[in-house]
């Protein structure tokens, strides 16, 4: 099996579809909660004040919506999915780029793991 194969199989394609929606739901989950929340996230923490608040959304004009698709990716995802929230993205933009980072996301595990397990597969038959 070649990675192309790999990556035309249908239960893998299935499973990229799959992991993508639910971390596409999950994503929505935590920027309703940094949309609702805002209020209580200042509260909790020192270092986020309202006035980086409005630096950071004159940052967001400047950088714009594709940044978002860094919440697609593992460990910074999360905070970048409240954060996008916080700074009130639209729910279509966030969708979008949210999805596409997901899906990004996804791909490289399927192909790293694939890869991989390609590997240990002729590795092992010798």
């Amino acid at each position: 099996m070649t990675l192309l194969d790999l990556l035309t199989d249908f239960k893998i394609l299935l499973l990229l579809f799959l992991a993508t929606a639910i971390g596409v739901v999950a994503g929505v989950i935590e920027y309703r909660l940094g949309r609702s929340k805002k209020e209580a996230i200042f509260e909790y923490t020192d270092r986020l004040t309202p006035e980086m608040l409005v630096r950071i959304k004159n940052g967001k004009r400047k950088i714009g919506a594709p940044l978002l698709v860094l919440s697609g990716f593992p460990l910074i995802g999360p905070p970048m999915s409240i954060a996008a929230g916080v700074l009130e993205f639209g729910l279509s933009t966030f969708l979008l780029w949210g999805t596409i980072g997901r899906l990004l996301s996804n791909t490289l595990l399927v192909l790293i793991f694939g890869q991989t397990a390609l590997w240990i597969g002729r590795l092992i038959s010798g």
